[in-house]
């Protein structure tokens, strides 16, 4: 009797493991079939494309802008307004070339030449107009040089010298058109401080704290030298010169440069280097001063373009706005030469736009 009790109390229970692991199942398969379907929604969302970072944003605007001034100027060149229309529209050609993103389809025929490409392009909607043309050529250099303040260092580089390249193009059609030629742009800091004044080392840099960590200042100081340098180079040749008014100017400009590039490595707490009393001159400024001069601030030039991308904040838009003034020097006396020439659509970079270096 004992035994038969004990199995009727049994059955029970087993009944009910046995309802408990099918509701367990089954809730276990309504989980997994959640996380499938909230998988699935996932991997769809999984292939939209990413947002664009800023460098990518500024290389594709700074691309579509070259494309149509690109577009117009050859228009203009067509209507018989100048040659120096045509010239500006094979440059920005290539500039446009050079920024096309790499998600960008390539050209029509890659191995057109530029003239080729600008006049195979399609004209503009609306009639071409020098004053708009010259108009957006001024908004975009000067949304690529505020860009280069910004961007990646090797993104940096490239919009800063087609920037400067770009306003040298509209310094040249407002030549054309007898207009002021448009003043140097700036990115709103060539002192080391946004705010316009100038800078001191502070209670950090006194108290012998570590300031943060900034790249490119060693660099930075390196050009402040060089500056120091050319500054005492057009000191000689004034004291030379039967006019020494010109070189006097230029000595200036470059004394300047040094005391703004100073400032911006006081604000990092790194010492700026003072002017020497003389600097030991290459043999060819005897030789040839002119030449060693006009040598000189190409140099400078490529300097200020190579350190837009080893640096950033201050340091980079001082580089950015002496990279301007640098290109102005270098481009004037190069006009001026005999045969005379000009820096081209890349300042401080190679001429190729397919070349590595414009890679960053």
């Amino acid at each position: 009797m004992k035994e038969s009790s004990g199995l009727r109390t049994q059955r029970p229970n087993t009944s009910f493991r046995l309802v408990h692991w099918i509701l367990r199942g089954a809730l276990l398969l309504l989980i997994l079939a959640l996380v499938a379907g909230l998988g699935l929604v996932i991997g769809g969302n999984s292939n939209d494309p990413p947002a664009p970072t800023f460098s990518e944003a500024a290389l594709e605007s700074a691309h579509q802008s070259a494309v149509g001034l690109s577009k117009t100027a050859a228009v203009l060149a067509g209507d018989g307004r100048g040659d120096g229309y045509q010239v500006a529209a094979e440059a920005l050609a290539l500039q446009a070339e050079a920024l096309r993103p790499p998600s960008s389809p390539p050209p029509p025929e890659p191995g057109a030449s530029a003239s080729a490409t600008t006049s195979a392009a399609t004209a503009p909607t609306a009639p071409a107009s020098e004053d708009e043309f010259l108009a957006g050529l001024t908004d975009s250099y000067n949304a690529n040089l505020t860009a280069a303040g910004e961007a990646e260092a090797g993104t940096a580089r490239l919009l800063a010298s087609v920037g400067t390249g770009q306003w040298l193009q509209a310094r040249e059609i407002a030549g054309l058109l007898e207009l002021d030629l448009p003043a140097p742009p700036r990115t709103g800091t060539t002192d080391g401080n946004d705010d316009g004044k100038p800078p001191v080392a502070g209670p950090n840099c006194d108290s012998g704290q570590t300031p943060l960590p900034e790249s490119g200042l060693s660099d930075t100081r390196a050009a402040v030298f060089a500056e120091h340098r050319a500054a005492y180079a057009y000191e000689v040749e004034a004291a030379r010169a039967e006019d020494p008014a010109p070189f006097l100017t230029l000595s200036g400009q470059h004394a300047a440069a040094a005391l703004s590039g100073g400032a911006v490595l006081m604000a990092g707490c790194i010492a700026a280097p003072d002017p020497a009393a003389a600097f030991a001159l290459h043999p060819d400024f005897v030789d040839d001063p002119e030449g060693f001069l006009r040598s000189m601030e190409q140099e400078l030039v490529a300097t200020y373009a190579d350190l837009v991308g080893l640096t950033e904040g201050p340091a980079r838009r001082w580089a950015v706005d002496q990279l301007v003034e640098a290109a102005q020097r270098a481009d004037d006396g190069l006009r001026a030469a005999d045969p005379p020439a000009g820096l081209g659509p890349f300042p401080g970079m190679e001429a190729d736009p397919q070349s590595p270096a414009n890679a960053g």
